[in-house]
């Protein structure tokens, strides 16, 4: 049976977003990910990736961030679909900042 999926919505270095089926997500440029979270007091959390590992994987309905060692145990060993974004390309900088400060506000667009 199909864990049902939750919501979420990615963040580019571009300024565009994007929550539609999360395997037509563009994959590369990904700053951060908002995705639905029912043990958090607004409903919602934020992922982004440190400086050395963006890999954003799409498992059980929900994106998770990893590491490399994580990325290919994904890939190996993880049954069925899978969705990789890439980040790691928007240094850690006033740009980043905005984005940041951008998802905190939008959030999944509820408020």
């Amino acid at each position: 049976m199909a864990v049902p999926a939750k919501r979420f919505c990615i963040y580019y270095g571009d300024g565009s977003t994007y929550n539609g089926d999360p395997f037509l997500a563009p994959q590369t440029d990904v700053q951060i990910i908002v995705r639905e979270s029912p043990d958090s007091p607004k409903g919602w959390a934020m992922l982004f990736g440190k400086t050395l590992h963006g890999y954003y994987c799409y498992r059980d309905g929900t994106w998770f961030v990893t590491d490399d060692a994580g990325f290919w145990d994904y890939l190996m060993c993880c049954q069925g679909p899978k969705k990789v974004l890439f980040g790691r390309t928007m240094i850690r900088t006033e740009e980043f900042n905005k984005c940041i400060q951008r998802a905190k506000i939008e959030g999944l667009g509820d408020e």
